[in-house]
């Protein structure tokens, strides 16, 4: 059994230049060494090889959590088959933030040189509280609050994510909720906002696995979490053309329209009035939203956000909402 603590940032380096030099590490999900997975609880599924690490702000330091030591983020690097993959993550978080969406909060790391492999994507743990006075070492030790994604609070099994015709998991998403929310309606408009930035953003891999229910400290109040995973899978030629769940029935994005979501809002029973009020609105601000989180992005060296920006108004639902508004 290893002791809890933490090991310094070399571990950083070291785990971004495994990835890099397995390829298969990073692609198919395979472990190079399953004492680097027992220490690092590193988890490689999905488009990204992920690991759990302890970040020190005050001194700008990474540390690497040993045993049952709580990490304070999820560091994530880009995928062999899906390019620029944390440059894209990071642009649809900073637009949905952008959008006034409550995002998990984000920023990218450079490791060991300039080449994708070596840019992290570091996810600050919405679920974690520092606790000012309980240490590991000489390091606050952060406090994990208890959190479901929608697939665990619904029963659903994991490889179920996806929805199958007639489970309607949109109906499902909004029933949980209304029962379970301390604060229904306003958490409520926070999930109808992620579900249009997904359309509007083309990401097809918006499954229930991806969204959150975040429990306060003692347990006793239940709220939406901040959106995490936004990535706009449109921009990759292989991505899936049909959303996780689907729209008023409709699964392809490239038949989802405005009419789409207006019969959701009936179906999910939320006021549709309020809630087209809120697209329409999200139509309206998106282009510059994304505009100011590509500025961003290049301002800090990633020039990729540039043609990442330019294929989601190609690609993504954005481009037949604004279509619509000009043949008004």
């Amino acid at each position: 059994m290893y002791k809890n603590g933490y090991k310094d940032s070399s571990w950083l380096c070291l785990i971004a230049s495994l990835l890099q030099k397995n390829p298969k590490f990073a692609c198919e999900g395979a472990s190079e060494s399953a004492e680097l997975v027992t220490k690092a609880h590193l988890s490689l599924t999905g488009a990204s090889g992920k690991v759990g690490l302890y970040f020190d702000k005050d001194n700008n330091k990474w540390y690497l959590p040993i045993g049952e030591a709580p990490s304070t983020h999820i560091v994530k690097q880009s995928h062999v088959r899906y390019k620029r993959i944390v440059a894209n993550e990071q642009l649809c978080l900073l637009t949905a933030g952008n959008l006034g969406i409550d995002t998990s909060k984000s920023f990218i790391v450079t490791t060991y040189g300039n080449d994708e492999e070596a840019i992290l994507l570091a996810t600050e743990r919405y679920d974690r509280i520092l606790n000012e006075e309980k240490c590991i070492g000489n390091l606050n030790a952060p406090y994990r609050l208890h959190q479901e994604d929608f697939a665990q609070a619904l029963g659903i099994a994991a490889s179920d994510k996806y929805e199958k015709k007639a489970d309607e998991h949109i109906k499902l998403i909004f029933d949980l909720i209304r029962r379970y929310s301390a604060d229904p309606l306003t958490d409520s408009m926070k999930l109808w906002d992620i579900c249009v930035f997904n359309y509007l953003v083309g990401n097809t891999d918006n499954h229930i696995k991806n969204i959150s229910l975040l429990y306060s400290e003692n347990l006793k109040s239940v709220r939406l979490a901040p959106a995490y995973d936004l990535v706009s899978t449109v921009v990759y030629k292989s991505s899936a053309e049909n959303m996780a769940f689907s729209i008023d029935g409709i699964y392809s994005i490239n038949d989802i329209c405005r009419k789409s979501f207006e019969n959701a809002a009936v179906k999910a029973g939320i006021g549709s009035t309020m809630a087209m009020r809120r697209f329409d609105k999200m139509v309206s601000d998106f282009e510059n939203a994304l505009m100011l989180a590509k500025e961003e992005l290049i301002s800090n060296g990633f020039d990729q956000a540039y043609q990442i920006s330019n294929l989601i108004m190609k690609n993504g639902g954005i481009a037949k909402e604004l279509r619509r508004l000009r043949q008004k």
